[in-house]
């Protein structure tokens, strides 16, 4: 019969079994490297993709459609669907989409797709 060790057995190290206890700021710290380290880097689009998302807008727009808009985010892309482009303000750049909860004004800079309903 062999025998197997276990933590209480004498002349193991007990010392540093009490270590596995984490202070609340240290969670916190860790937590946030960890989110840090999941944001991602926006995409990089060329004129001609911007274009033709601008012409998009502006044809959706000018028929009433319903559109689905993919808008960038840090830590995960946001997708308006079934909305409506109610306003274009080409100074500030930005659209006014409205759908069923609320009215949103979303910067072009921000968006990566459009799709008509």
């Amino acid at each position: 019969m062999t025998f197997k060790p276990s933590k209480i057995t004498p002349g193991f190290n007990l010392t540093w079994e009490g270590s596995r206890m984490m202070l609340p700021e240290h969670v916190a710290m860790l937590q946030q490297q960890r989110k840090l380290h999941r944001r991602k880097r926006k995409p990089i689009l060329d004129i001609q993709t911007v274009e033709e998302l601008e012409c998009k807008i502006r044809s959706i727009f000018a028929q009433d459609k319903k559109a689905i808009i993919t808008v960038f985010g840090e830590f995960g892309n946001r997708v308006y669907s079934n909305v409506r482009i109610m306003n274009i303000d080409p100074f500030q750049r930005k659209i006014k989409l409205v759908g069923d909860e609320e009215d949103i004004w979303i910067k072009f800079g921000e968006i990566i797709e459009v799709e008509e309903m």
